[in-house]
């Protein structure tokens, strides 16, 4: 197969380009790029959509009309209607079928307010990163989103957001403030998402399949229970920069969660057996703290070199109830009385982490750059469990990430990007853990001849690791048949991949066709495993193992139809995915199609869209699940600086969101579905405004970030 996909890539590449050379090809970079040493290749510039095309990325001119009617970061980028990305402005969300994504501004990791913040009309350019090289650190990585603006020289820049939900408990709200004064930027903003839902529940339906030939069948029948929790983030930045010079940043932020109820009731019935009640409430306290300083340096002969220093703390107090109950005449009276069994506990968490990170870059000559660089990250993570489990888990943790890359013009017709990168990996929890060195290389040839037109294939190797939480060897119990494990005897792997697309692009259509295939051995993925207790019943336990591989195919294609252009859009997605799960002793294979539609108006002051997608659904190991769909109508009004709209969050959805899930193995079949109500048809006002002064100037883009979120607790 990669074979195949190899020699009708050459052929796209060197034979059909000679057809038919590009005339016209206009480059634009100097008015548009900063400062630095990044090489820049001929462009071709499709003058109706006003793209760029490159080796690793799409750049997008947005033009003057979209961001006159743009409001903030989410909203720009939603109307560009990019391939194979979800834009969720409600729910403050930017996400990829292909995997995870990044969001910068300047090159900096923006977070939600920087989003909500960043001012449409000082955007010069956003890079859209479909092909991220080793440079980036996250093997994980499918997309990197980079809003390229213009800063202020001398003034002001402020904002108030809020979306609430008309009668529901659902909040999102930010402010930000922003003052700058030649050189030096000063930054303040406070962000607040508040959540209570009270028509949550969860249906399910189990068969357990014991070793000895007997079967038990339940059924849980969910309650409708509350899910509360509020989110805080507070952040104050400063920017010292001399553009084509030196740029330092400094930016403290602090996250800070309350989750005080997040409960699921269920009824569970069994034929000859006495009913129960489960009562589950996770709830507690997040807080992180963060320094990041960055500094960047414009040397002699075409060089640079930028540092990043990230400092972070992460405490959690975490408590699990988990009781089992004989049901009473009804719930409230269950609860009231004294629980069957006790399976809850108190996770007490804390980790301590410091991440650096330097990048050298130079443009060797016009056709080719060098980068290269290191990233070491320490941590340190100390989680206490007390009550059922009584357990203390001590991980050290040390990663060190060393890369190189070039990027080139193989001719005329072609370029490249050739990087490598070396991983090496060390968790170690008491005397046991894994050391291993991982390798990452990656091969993009992309074509840039052809107007209008781009084929791109590329081949990788990405590592793919343990989580903590994974490797934490602690039990945490359901009930008196389920549990789940951790497991500190987990190896590290790696997936290869192979990548084809094309992108062609004219002033009535725009067309992404596309598909890759990836190969995980030893992959890790859950068993379940049914074990004997003392009285001769089972308990079924959810373990995470090295498998024996993982396999996708996936194909896409993204047609964007310009009816009336820059004023009425129609966007179709098709996405079809074979994914094939061979176990220790389980084999599956699973064959999900997605699909959407777009449509949008832009009339002057006011913006239509409506928006449909179903539900994305994935493979692992042998559980099948699904996503959120989506139904939103959305309606703004613009006048100057402020924004009015009403949306309808799963319009034609009385029902809410529904996410299900399936498992079929060896030991334990189920269905199940969890439902949200309070989402359905559910009427959102938003209202933003801003006001600003000043002059404005280009800064250097940062290219270095790093952060720490992951605090290995198992909840």
């Amino acid at each position: 197969f990669m074979n195949k996909l190899f020699m009708l890539a050459l052929t796209l590449l060197f034979v059909i380009p000679c057809l038919g050379q590009e005339k016209d090809t206009v480059n634009v970079e100097k008015e548009i790029a900063p400062i630095d040493t990044t090489l820049h290749l001929n462009d071709v510039v499709i003058k109706a959509a006003r793209v760029i095309h490159k080796v690793d990325r799409d750049i997008i001119l947005p033009n003057a009309k979209i961001k006159e009617n743009s409001s903030n970061g989410y909203d720009l980028l939603r109307k560009l209607h990019l391939p194979n990305l979800k834009v969720n402005e409600a729910q403050q969300s930017i996400s990829s079928y292909l995997g995870g994504v990044q969001v910068r501004i300047n090159d900096i990791k923006a977070t939600v307010q920087d989003i909500l913040a960043l001012q449409p009309n000082e955007v010069t350019r956003i890079e859209y990163i479909d092909d991220p090289g080793v440079r980036y650190g996250d093997a994980n990585l499918a997309v990197v989103i980079n809003y390229v603006v213009k800063k202020r020289y001398v003034g002001y820049v402020g904002g108030v957001n809020t979306t609430q939900a008309l009668w529901e408990r659902f909040n999102n709200s930010n402010a930000f403030f922003r003052y700058n004064y030649k050189k030096s930027e000063f930054g303040l903003s406070y962000r607040l998402n508040y959540r209570w839902y009270d028509k949550r529940r969860q249906d399910s339906h189990a068969v357990y399949l014991q070793p000895d030939g007997l079967e038990r069948t339940v059924d849980y029948v969910g309650q409708d229970a509350e899910m509360t929790y509020n989110s805080h983030n507070l952040q104050l930045s400063y920017n010292l920069s001399d553009p084509g010079k030196y740029s330092l940043n400094v930016r403290f932020g602090l996250d800070w969660m309350n989750s005080p109820y997040n409960k699921k009731l269920q009824k569970v019935f069994e034929t000859g057996r006495q009913d129960l009640l489960l009562f589950t409430n996770d709830f507690g306290h997040v807080r992180n703290p963060v320094l990041d300083i960055y500094y960047s340096l414009n040397l002699p002969k075409k060089q640079s070199l930028v540092i990043n220093v990230v400092g972070t703390h992460l405490g959690s107090d975490n408590i699990h109830r988990q009781n089992e109950y004989v049901l009473q005449n009804d719930v409230d009276e269950t609860l009231s009385s004294s629980p069957l069994h006790d399976y809850g506990y108190e996770a007490d968490g804390s980790k301590y982490s410091l991440i650096t990170e330097a990048i050298y870059t130079k443009l060797l000559n016009k056709v080719l750059s060098f980068s290269g660089g290191t990233n070491y990250a320490v941590s340190r993570t100390d989680n206490k469990y007390t009550g059922s489990q009584n357990v203390t888990t001590v991980l050290n943790s040390n990663n060190v990430y060393l890369f190189s890359q070039l990027d080139g013009r193989l001719s005329k017709i072609a370029n490249f990007q050739l990087g490598l990168g070396a991983n090496y990996i060390s968790i170690v929890q008491g005397n046991v853990g894994f050391h291993k060195w991982t390798f990452r290389p990656k091969l993009t040839l992309a074509s840039n001849s052809i107007k209008n037109f781009r084929i791109r294939l590329t081949g990788s190797i990405n590592p793919q690791v343990p989580s903590l939480s994974q490797l934490s060897e602690v039990r945490q119990q359901g009930s008196t048949m389920q549990a789940d494990d951790g497991n500190s005897t987990l190896k590290a792997t790696s997936t290869y991949n192979g990548a084809l697309g094309f992108t062609w692009n004219n002033k009535i259509v725009d067309v992404y066709w596309g598909g890759n295939m990836s190969y995980t051995p030893d992959a890790i993925m859950t068993s379940i495993l049914p074990q004997q207790q003392a009285d001769g019943s089972y308990l079924y336990v959810w373990k995470p193992e090295n498998q024996k591989s993982f396999t996708s195919y996936f194909a896409y294609t993204t047609l964007v139809f310009h009816v009336i252009p820059d004023i009425f859009d129609i966007q179709g997605e098709l996405q079809y995915q074979h994914l094939r799960s061979r176990g220790l002793d389980y084999s599956h294979d699973f064959e999900p199609l997605h699909y959407g539609l777009t449509a949008s108006l832009n009339l002057k002051k006011w913006y239509v869209e409506y928006h449909f997608v179903n539900a994305w659904e994935q493979l692992s190991g042998e559980s099948r699940s699904a996503g959120e769909k989506q139904s939103t109508l959305t309606v703004s009004y613009k006048h100057k600086n402020l924004r009015l709209g009403l949306s309808c969050l799963l319009l034609g959805y009385p029902q809410g969101f529904d996410y299900k899930n399936r498992t079929n193995s060896k030991y334990y079949v189920s269905r199940g579905v969890t439902y949200i109500k309070n989402n359905g048809n559910m009427l959102m006002f938003t209202l933003g405004y801003t006001f600003s002064h000043g002059r404005k100037y280009k800064t250097d883009r940062r290219k270095l970030n790093n952060s720490d979120k992951e605090t290995g607790l198992r909840i």
